[in-house]
């Protein structure tokens, strides 16, 4: 579960004082590990005070959801920052001669080494058994059994006994150099993607069997993709929560097949299908080699689609639209952009992959910042290792982010005459960062750990290999890209400790983990794991995380009874049952009218209600500030309209209407109240 198998063993005749590569691993680990925590306990509280803290007037009512966490914010923050900062000094820094001088000094540095791979094991070990607690009121965070356990150690034994054989189709270029027969491999991939992706296909006329972490999420994110068919422009005048320019691309499917659920679900399904085989081409560059790339690439397929609620109607974060494709498309077409551009395919120029970047940061910002950061690094891991190489490098990112505004910018001109607002990008991000809404205490230990581990791994055998200029810089690329992603991405579970929330990172995790346990097969293969201790946790602990992605094979859908499920009607469950909702907007508003409509799924009863609805955010439970519910007065004033509607408002909300001298009636039909003066 830690890291990957070394890539050399000391040559004949090295001096027995000689620093072990492995050795030197685990003591630096150590002695970061020992700096960091003392870091968390000592700077952590202080630093984190001096994180900007939002200052955002929020209702009272909503004061319950707020938790302030700013020490443990910091706490991660620092992590990230030891493993990045250690990875960058074994990317610059050789092994200094004056370690293996004396006998005493490489006897330090093993016990050094000793410590860190005590302290990994000893980690992974409270992570794993941290996970069956409970805390804070939550219900179980486990998400592997023991049994789960035993099935890993087996698959790991097998996979080290597979290698020891090294079997034909191991071998790079196999069929690469084959190609229509190639494509069989793809063509099972994306049969297998295609039915992992079933259960996320939801029509209005079955959401009533389905898990209510389906029906609750579904009318956010729909919502908020349905508003740009209503008129409203993300980045000017409408607040996204997860993403911006997603809808852009998907408004065209919306406006022709209609402001569906079903249209809906299966576009979202399709940008995930298409996420997910970018992972796959990735590994098929790196691998070389289709048949291992798809070895690799069902553990990877099965972890992200992980179903965190099993039975008769399943969930995993591909129903969750927010997750999958919002964040995770972007950063995969940019990981698959990347590995072509370092294997010299097309975009041969790095500034397009900058471009690239560029869209996926103002698209969300979470999973963006550390996407861009990410593809920053591996592209200078391919640039010369000059000054003139590195600022031809800071010169192509510029100009790639430059001209993704400037294209964003002639998009937002053109619909809504104004430029991106930039605020409006991290506006909902700082509401729950900075702000503290709906933040939850992070438990001291949980799995969580291991999952930062397998990215830390990732992120300093990547260095290692650049710093010795290992051959297949596709596969050093590729280490660093998932580490720094995940590492980045982590802050958002970070932040949000809910047990479910861990399984987002599941996807990221998987391709670590793929890329750490290929290097400790192909070191197995080719004889380099030596019998010491270190060595064998190193090829182990990688085996052994590729074995637990592997169980979460077993929980591979049935087509049949998803194809059932989806063409099975039920009686429309609140709130998508909107016909009486609409029919009271029609009735009491014109054709045409800017009203401001704060109800669930509010967009799309204005699209069949045809009035434009002038609401910033996707559900009333999103306005939680005086200053939300202000602006959005303002801009009903603005457009010269005069009617609102809300429904499932805060208190606060309709106390600020009637002092304001707005009068009320109440629809029982729908449960809508109309104000109006």
């Amino acid at each position: 579960m830690t890291m990957p198998s070394v890539e050399s063993q000391p040559k004949a005749g090295e001096e027995s004082t000689a620093v072990k590569r492995e050795d030197l691993l685990f003591a630096s680990i150590f002695v970061a590990a020992v700096a960091l925590t003392i870091s968390m306990l000592v700077l952590a509280g202080p630093l984190g005070q001096l994180l900007p803290s939002g200052h955002f007037r929020f209702f009272p009512s909503v004061y319950v959801f707020i938790h302030h966490k700013p020490t443990e914010q910091m706490r991660y923050l620092l992590a990230v920052a030891f493993a990045l900062g250690l990875g960058l000094v074994f990317a610059l820094v050789r092994t200094p001669r004056w370690l293996s001088a004396t006998q005493a000094r490489s006897t330090s540095v093993r016990w050094l080494g000793v410590c860190g791979l005590i302290a990994c094991v000893g980690v992974a070990f409270w992570s794993w058994e941290a996970q069956f607690e409970n805390f804070g009121g939550e219900g179980s965070t486990t998400h592997f059994g023991e049994g789960d356990l035993v099935v890993a150690i087996v698959i790991a034994a097998a996979l080290f006994y597979l290698a020891r054989l090294r079997p034909r189709w191991f071998d790079a270029r196999l069929l690469l150099t084959r190609r229509p027969q190639s494509w069989w491999w793809v063509a099972t991939a994306a049969l297998l993607t295609a039915c992992w992706l079933l259960p996320s296909i939801f029509r209005a006329q079955n959401l009533g069997r389905a898990d209510p972490y389906v029906t609750f999420h579904l009318q956010f994110t729909f919502d908020e993709f349905v508003s740009v068919v209503n008129g409203r422009t993300p980045l000017v005048n409408y607040t996204d929560q997860y993403s911006s320019l997603l809808p852009f691309l998907v408004w065209p499917v919306l406006s022709v097949g209609g402001a569906q659920v079903g249209v809906f679900t299966v576009t979202m399904c399709a940008l995930t299908f298409v996420a997910l085989l970018c992972v796959e081409r990735t590994l098929a560059l790196v691998t070389r080699n289709e048949i291992l790339a798809l070895a690799l690439y069902v553990p990877f397929l099965a972890s992200s689609l992980f179903f965190i609620i099993r039975g008769s109607e399943p969930f995993n974060w591909a129903s969750y639209y927010a997750v999958f494709p919002v964040r995770y498309l972007g950063p995969y077409v940019l990981l698959w952009m990347c590995t072509r551009h370092i294997r010299g395919f097309r975009p041969h120029g790095s500034v397009v992959v900058f471009v690239c970047a560029g869209f996926v940061v103002l698209n969300n910002v979470e999973f963006g910042l550390p996407a861009l950061l990410a593809a920053f690094v591996v592209v200078l891991t391919g640039a010369e290792r000059t000054a003139a190489g590195i600022g031809r490098v800071v010169r192509n990112l510029l100009a790639g982010f430059v001209i993704a505004f400037a294209a964003v910018s002639v998009l937002t001109l053109l619909r809504a005459g104004h430029l991106p607002k930039l605020g409006l990008l991290t506006y909902f991000a700082r509401l729950f960062g900075e702000g503290g809404y709906g933040l939850i205490a992070t438990p001291l230990g949980g799995l969580y750990m291991v999952v930062d581990m397998t990215f830390g791994a990732a992120v300093l055998m990547g260095a290692l290999r650049y710093r010795d200029r290992a051959p297949d810089e596709t596969l050093t690329a590729a280490l660093l890209y998932s580490g720094i992603l995940g590492l980045g991405a982590g802050n958002y579970y970070m932040g949000r400790t809910h047990p479910a929330g861990l399984v987002v990172l599941f996807s990221i995790w998987a391709i670590s983990v793929a890329l750490l346990a290929l290097l400790a097969l192909r070191a197995v293969a080719a004889n380099r794991v030596g019998a010491r201790l270190s060595s064998l946790a190193l090829v182990g602990g990688a085996l052994l995380s590729l074995g637990v992605a592997a169980t979460s094979i077993a929980q591979v859908p049935k087509p049949w009874t998803e194809l059932r499920r989806i063409t099975t009607s039920t009686p429309v469950p609140a709130p998508y049952a909107i016909g009486a909702a609409v029919a009271f907007v029609r009735r009491t508003s014109h054709r045409g009218e800017p009203v401001l409509l704060l109800a669930p799924l509010g967009h799309q009863i204005a699209i069949d209600a045809h009035v434009e609805n002038i609401a910033s955010v996707s559900n009333p439970i999103n306005l939680l500030t005086y200053e939300q519910l202000a602006e959005a007065l303002e801009t009903l004033k603005q457009a010269r309209g005069g009617r609102i509607y809300t429904v499932q408002t805060y208190p606060e909300v309709t106390a600020a209407l009637a002092a304001d001298g707005f009068k009320s009636t109440l629809d029982p039909a729908s449960g809508i109240t109309e104000w109006w003066r």
